[in-house]
């Protein structure tokens, strides 16, 4: 599995109602999208207390083969010609995990944190794991992963919520609304589900 989003700094005073109708227009696309878990539409707003105005979306891909379909397709170049090509941040995910009630998410959160120079990746990779399943088990997140990046050696962690306020977090946290979520890879038979990726 790979995790992927891109954020989309917009302007102190961008009417984000222009976000939310994108969206609502928008959002069921890909609802049916091949090799996507899930995609949820996030953004964060100054007006709420955010940092900045964002157009973020988090994709959770199957395999890089339908995230390639997906960027080099008509949908990602629809955002390119609205906003400019972003960067695409892409993680390996260690850890990924939903409930039932992902589709009625409405609030996420993204940890980031630098990883130890020193240690096994096992072992953080196992204590990642558990505090992952946690999340969904005992918090209440509808979904929780875990991925890094190998390259600047930094932990990401995301998680989305129905209801219920996220808890405190030590890192780099972003707090984001969600506007939709699309589980085309997501079964009802697996509710509670998470998968370790290999």
């Amino acid at each position: 599995m790979i995790a992927m989003q891109y954020s989309i700094l917009l302007p102190a005073n961008y009417d984000m109602a222009i976000i939310d109708a994108r969206i609502a227009t928008r959002g069921g696309l890909t609802d049916r999208l091949s090799g996507l878990i899930f995609k949820a539409y996030l953004s964060a707003r100054r007006s709420e207390g955010a940092r900045h105005n964002l157009y973020a979306p988090l994709y959770l891909w199957q395999d890089i083969a339908a995230m390639n379909a997906f960027l080099s397709g008509p949908g990602f170049a629809g955002l390119c010609a609205d906003f400019g090509r972003p960067p695409v941040q892409c993680w390996p995910v260690w850890q990924a995990g939903w409930t039932g009630d992902l589709p009625n998410a409405r609030f996420a959160s993204r940890t980031q944190l630098a990883m130890a120079p020193a240690g096994g990746l096992g072992d953080l990779r196992a204590a990642e794991a558990g505090m992952s399943q946690q999340r969904i088990s005992e918090h209440g997140a509808c979904a929780a992963l875990v991925a890094y990046d190998p390259i600047s050696w930094t932990l990401t962690r995301f998680a989305l919520w129905t209801d219920r306020p996220m808890p405190d977090e030590v890192g780099d946290v972003q707090p984001y609304a969600v506007g939709h979520v699309s589980a085309p890879g997501l079964m009802q038979a697996a509710e509670g589900y998470c998968a370790l990726a290999r």
